[in-house]
């Protein structure tokens, strides 16, 4: 019966979709959440009155929009309204729903150009007609398809000869904040990107940056128990690792040599989540389920996303606040699991991994 109420549901969704505004009707609501995120911390004291003179880095993050350009206008039309709040826009990859698939409707956003994207599964893969994998597409077409027409809008740190030799990965300092954002390029992850991944590390370290990094794969992690967290990652009490060790054995080092590390940030599963990797250095994970509402793509999430209601929008912005150290996530359009838990707003000690609050 549970079965048979998703499908009717994912069927509704598939037949309403096309006819959807691009605006979210209830963006004002989130209005007094918003201005939290970016609200400085006082110094701490209780006879103090001075706001910390660095201030929160605040994100827009989503992921896996699978060619979903009603959605994306929708995410774009809401970070307009608010942007005075939000210092820039993620998206975790999964940009199209194979290697080989069309982009140009996204070329056609204008806002699009501003948005730092990271390479995912879908956007490499090559697929038959009967959809299975039969190989990847070269590195350069893919940089070519998703970073070339952009890149240069994003004011971003790029390795040595990105261009020619098609690297997907790059940095980005926010100043004001004292936060490093990393993307990385887990499709074709090396050691060139490796090493350049350990110099980027080296460089936050000696500047005392704190560490955030984007790629579109999770790390294998133990599930922190909170609404976030998919029921079905609890009941396993893993998340899958799909990430190139190296990766992990090199933030390792960073936090061992005294760095600040932040969290990774990912997608690919389509479910909601937050963990803390096992026998390593406090590295932190937080993935999110899709920001499409194609029902084909929501088979692998745990709600059911019907066009035309909160639930048809999913994404969030996210707070890095260097100072208290603490990650606040509010989560914009669908808000209900499966099992009827409730995930709009999260706090975590990211020092610690503790849940301070989760509404």
């Amino acid at each position: 019966m549970k079965t048979m109420a998703f499908t009717l549901l994912t069927l509704l969704a598939a037949l309403t979709l096309q006819a959807q505004p691009t605006t979210i009707p209830d963006a004002d609501s989130y209005a007094a959440a918003i201005s939290q995120l970016s609200h400085r911390q006082r110094t701490f004291g209780l006879a103090s009155n001075t706001p910390s003179p660095i201030r929160p880095a605040v994100f827009c993050f989503y992921t896996d929009i699978h060619g979903d350009a009603i959605n994306t206008h929708r995410i774009f039309n809401f970070c307009q309204q608010y942007a005075t709040h939000i210092d820039g826009i993620l998206h975790g990859g999964d940009n199209t729903r194979g290697g080989s698939n069309d982009y140009t409707w996204f070329a056609a956003i204008p806002e699009g150009r501003h948005v730092l994207n990271c390479i995912g599964n879908h956007d490499t893969d090559i697929f038959d007609a009967q959809g299975q994998k039969t190989g990847k597409e070269p590195t350069k077409k893919v940089y070519d398809k998703f970073f070339a027409p952009y890149v240069s809008h994003w004011n971003v740190q790029q390795p040595k000869d990105a261009d020619r030799l098609g690297l997907s990965y790059y940095t980005k300092a926010y100043p004001e904040c004292n936060v490093r954002l990393i993307v990385l390029d887990c499709m074709y992850y090396d050691d060139r990107q490796d090493d350049w991944f350990s110099a980027t590390l080296n460089a936050a370290l000696n500047k005392g940056e704190h560490v955030v990094v984007l790629q579109h794969f999770p790390i294998g992690s133990t599930p922190i128990d909170c609404t976030f967290t998919s029921y079905t990652y609890l009941r396993e009490n893993a998340i899958s690792n799909d990430l190139d060790p190296r990766a992990v054995a090199t933030v390792d080092r960073f936090i061992q040599s005294g760095g600040h590390f932040i969290c990774w940030l990912g997608g690919h599963t389509h479910k909601n989540a937050v963990g803390i990797m096992p026998h390593h250095h406090n590295q932190l994970l937080i993935l999110q389920e899709p920001a499409t509402c194609d029902s084909i793509q929501n088979a692998w999430s745990d709600t059911a996303r019907i066009p035309g209601t909160r639930s048809q929008d999913s994404f969030s912005l996210i707070s890095f606040d260097t100072y208290a150290h603490t990650i606040r996530l509010l989560h914009i359009g669908n808000e209900w699991d499966q099992e009827l838990r409730h995930h709009q707003a999260l706090t975590l000690d990211y020092t610690t991994g503790i849940v301070l609050s989760n509404y």
